[in-house]
């Protein structure tokens, strides 16, 4: 896990959906893997919960990981 730059001028959460996009690319989270909660993405990137959340969002809408209400989210 790299960290992400808060000095850049990319926004934080795009920085981790890239991340996490990436590592689903690269196989070290596979198909119907979860994904670490908002508040443990929040804890190990040292950012809030809402930006982890749009991280997640943002691959939701771009179908890359599905939510399972109450249960958290995976790759689909």
């Amino acid at each position: 896990m790299s960290m992400l730059r808060a000095d850049s001028s990319t926004p934080l959460y795009v920085q981790l959906s890239r991340q996490i996009r990436t590592q689903i690319e690269q196989g070290s989270l596979p198909i119907g893997k979860q994904l670490p909660s908002e508040r443990e993405l929040a804890a190990d990137y040292g950012i809030s919960r809402l930006t982890a959340r749009k991280a997640l969002a943002m691959l939701r809408d771009e179908g890359i990981i599905s939510a399972r209400r109450g249960r958290g989210s995976f790759v689909a």
